[in-house]
């Protein structure tokens, strides 16, 4: 588990990114701390110790990652991975050729693979968008479906 969000702040209501990083281990119901990610991350995903997209703290634009931190040999390796488009709120799948990173907010309509060997491939879209640009009681984003 990596990053994420505090509460809303009382004050102004914003929440801040995390850096945290820890392993679950579900068969004993434990886990440990390990060394804090390179930056407080947030709206990213984890496969394994791969960290990818998501934004850092007090952003705008601009901070939308195209960048992923990979976990190895007991040290975070920054900016293992780069990214061809920004990613944040995606969802990722783990496969057997890597992990595919689909859609989010400003590469709605995109795929990529990180790929085992390191390499990046961008050369997928989806017919739909994975992001509905307003927000509404009507639209939950549980009826999200990305067909292959």
């Amino acid at each position: 588990m990596t990053g994420g969000l505090t509460v809303p702040l009382y004050s102004t209501g914003h929440t801040l990114a995390l850096r945290s990083a820890e392993i679950y281990l579900p068969d004993t119901k434990t886990s440990c701390s390990l060394p804090n990610m390179p930056e407080m991350r947030k709206y990213h995903t984890q496969d394994a110790g791969l960290v990818c997209g998501g934004e850092l703290e007090f952003s705008s634009n601009s901070h939308i990652l195209t960048l992923c931190d990979t976990w190895c040999n007991g040290k975070w390796i920054q900016s293992s991975h780069t990214l061809a488009l920004k990613r944040r709120s995606h969802v990722s799948w783990t496969t057997s050729s890597g992990v595919y990173l689909i859609g989010g907010y400003r590469s709605p309509t995109t795929i990529e693979i990180v790929k085992k060997d390191g390499a990046v491939v961008a050369d997928f879209k989806t017919k739909y968008s994975s992001i509905k640009q307003k927000w509404n009681k009507k639209y939950l984003p549980s009826q999200l479906k990305i067909i292959f």
